[in-house]
This record gives C-alpha cells, sequence and structure tokens, in this order.
C-alpha cells in the first residue's frame, strides 16, 4: 500500500520516467500481463481490472497528500517491524530475523 502510494505521488509530482504511450499496449492489456497469472487461483479472488483502475486513480489528489499517506504507511510497518524484533527469543526464526533487520 505504501510502495502504490508512494510511486502515485512520484507520478502526480512528475518525477518519475514513464516510456512514451504506444499504440500497442493499452492499460488493460498491461493489466493481464502483469497479473493475469493470478486469476488461476481461486482465493483470494483476483481483482479485475475494472477494481484495479478505480482503487489506483488518484484524479485531482495533490503529490504531497500522496506522499504523505506513503509516509504513514511505512511508519507503521517500522512499528510493527519493531514489535516483531522485541519478541521473545525463539518466536521469531533466526531467517525471519535476517529479513526484519536486513
Amino acid at each position: 500500500k505504501g510502495l502504490v502510494r508512494l510511486l502515485a505521488g512520484l507520478d502526480a509530482a512528475d518525477r518519475l520516467k514513464r516510456p512514451p504511450r504506444t499504440t500497442f499496449t493499452e492499460e488493460e492489456q498491461n493489466f493481464w500481463q502483469r497479473f493475469g497469472v493470478f486469476h488461476v487461483c481461486r482465493h483470494p479472488p483476483a481483482l479485475s481490472y475494472a477494481d484495479f483502475a478505480q482503487h489506483t486513480r488518484v484524479d485531482g489528489v495533490p503529490p504531497q497528500q500522496l506522499l504523505a499517506a506513503a509516509a504513514e504507511c511505512f511508519k507503521e510497518v517500522r512499528g510493527k517491524v519493531a514489535g516483531l524484533l522485541g519478541l521473545p527469543p525463539g518466536i521469531v526464526s533466526p531467517e525471519q530475523f535476517a529479513d526484519l533487520t536486513g
């Protein structure tokens, strides 16, 4: 969620380089190429293109607001990771600990 908001904010602020639009591939076709493989899964149900487009639309939202929302997501994750690292030994495996601190 934080990464999507970060990218939306950077895009809204014209800070991302995008490939030139072509007539070869439409946005919906890109969606199916990226996420089509997940439609074979029964649970959880896969997201439709219409839902994806609706939930990723940020028209009219200022870049600063999107970036602030991304920062809040990252702050929340940092707190959750700190909580996991504070658990008694043995609850978090060495591999999980390495992932959280790496």
